[in-house]
């Protein structure tokens, strides 16, 4: 599974974010609980302005690791676009205390 990611990873750093997001879902159709795939998952739907879709994929990884700063950053980003500054700022301050 790793390796698959992995590929992702170079498709997604080359421009490629259709082959990405490809195989992003065709992992999590293996494990839907893929915390990696998820994050990229809500990148690319952040880069494709598709900003709900962000918002569900980004939820959905942060239950399974709570604990990731960068997933709440993608999430403030989201909800900015979706004009829901409260929820930003909510996000803002659980990021700045998981690095602290």
């Amino acid at each position: 599974m790793q390796s698959k990611f992995n590929n992702a990873l170079i498709h997604y750093k080359n421009g490629q974010l259709n082959k990405a997001k490809d195989i992003c879902i065709e992992i999590l159709k293996i494990d839907p609980d893929n915390f990696d795939a998820l994050y990229l998952l809500a990148i690319l739907a952040l880069q494709f302005k598709n900003y709900l879709k962000s918002a569900e994929i980004i939820s959905k990884a942060i239950k399974i690791k709570p604990n990731h700063s960068e997933a709440y950053n993608i999430q403030a980003i989201v909800l900015v676009h979706l004009k829901q500054l409260d929820e930003v700022l909510v996000n803002e301050i659980r990021a700045k205390c998981l690095v602290n």
